[in-house]
């Protein structure tokens, strides 16, 4: 078995102990069905099966992830460690404690940012509730922003081409998260809760839906088209 797959196996079982620790998995079926069919192992054996993986590996990414995997095992077998410990030994980096005049400004800048009058949650709250719609509008409305006169023509076909593909290449899933993310700005975090998803998933559909959409364009006559 390879260092990967022993990583792997590694994370699906420290998933086994935490629901949403492994929020998506796309590497080899076998081994989450092997992990999925097995008897849970305890937090004390992933420790041990962690800590002679991490020293089998040279410096290196793939030995950086399965120090967070040996930090998360070592933190669900109880051992006493500091969140920043946890954190570092997790990702990496040592947190740094934010000065409150930081978030003071930022509160600042949001204040002025949100629509509306009351308590700033309360705004933040709302604005991130608000609905999101696939209406057509949200899309046909793409206007050309060109440097010059001389190109509008070209301009003109090209978002035509684009507004035809996102109405008829994506799958409504894809047009929906696409229109959300990249035309109205709804951030990513708040568009997997109101979708009942995640990050991951939704990074993949977006990834999806541009690939398709530039097969559609460059069908259209636009192969150079890129993002």
């Amino acid at each position: 078995m390879t260092a990967a797959q022993s990583y792997l196996l590694l994370g699906l079982r420290l998933g086994r102990h935490v629901d949403g620790l492994v929020d998506s998995y796309y590497g080899p079926a076998e081994l989450k069905a092997q992990v999925d069919a097995e008897e849970l192992v305890p937090p004390g054996q992933l420790v041990e099966d962690a800590s002679a993986l991490h020293g089998s590996l040279d410096d290196g990414y793939l030995r950086d992830l399965v120090h967070g995997c040996w930090t998360y095992a070592r933190v669900l077998a109880g051992e006493g460690m500091s969140y920043s410990d946890e954190v570092e030994g997790s990702y990496g980096v040592r947190p740094q404690r934010t000065p409150e005049a930081v978030f003071e400004r930022i509160h600042a800048e949001l204040d002025a940012l949100l629509p509306g009058h009351g308590p700033l949650e309360e705004r933040r709250r709302a604005w991130r509730d608000r609905e999101i719609t696939l209406e057509p509008e949200h899309w046909e409305g793409l206007a050309h922003a060109g440097p010059g006169p001389d190109d509008d023509a070209e301009n003109a076909a090209l978002l035509d081409a684009v507004r035809d593909g996102i109405r008829t290449a994506l799958t409504p899933r894809q047009r929906q998260v696409l229109v959300s993310a990249v035309l109205e700005g709804v951030p990513i975090d708040v568009l997997a809760e109101r979708l009942g998803s995640n990050r991951n998933a939704l990074y993949k559909v977006l990834h999806d839906a541009r690939r398709r959409l530039r097969e559609h364009v460059a069908a259209a006559g636009f192969p150079e088209v890129s993002e």
